[in-house]
């Protein structure tokens, strides 16, 4: 931006930082649309204290809320981390249901094999009770 500045070409450098951020805020990358949208308005505000004798505040408008593209930019980077945060609570908890149902069914399995050992011992008992003969 120095070498803009000294060749007085801060107007251009602030189109072609406003393009990059319209670019990538178009193809999806947020963090680089917000990089280059901060040094168009950095350059702007450079181009407009060239023009207004060095003071940059004279003439300077500041947008309404929720007007600027930076600000929508921010929205929908808390937009995508809110939707993140919630798939991630939601994955969890499925997670921890299908844990508790599994542990449902390993118990449930674990005795019915021991009612089934010990009715074997029950048969086996009998059995042998029924080869004896009597004395």
């Amino acid at each position: 931006m120095n070498e803009a500045l000294e060749k007085s070409l801060l107007s251009e450098t602030a189109i072609g930082y406003e393009l990059l951020s319209e670019l990538f805020d178009k193809t999806n990358q947020p963090d680089s649309a917000l990089f280059y949208y901060r040094q168009y308005a950095g350059a702007r505000k450079s181009s407009s204290a060239m023009k207004n004798t060095g003071y940059p505040g004279n003439g300077h408008q500041i947008p309404g809320p929720g007007k600027s593209p930076e600000n929508r930019i921010l929205r929908e980077q808390y937009g995508l981390v809110k939707f993140r945060n919630t798939l991630l609570l939601i994955s969890s908890l499925l997670f921890l249901i299908l844990i508790a149902v599994i542990a449902f069914f390993y118990r449930r399995l674990q005795r019915r094999k021991a009612e089934l050992e010990r009715l074997n011992m029950d048969i086996t008992h009998i059995n042998s009770r029924l080869m004896v003969p009597d004395e």
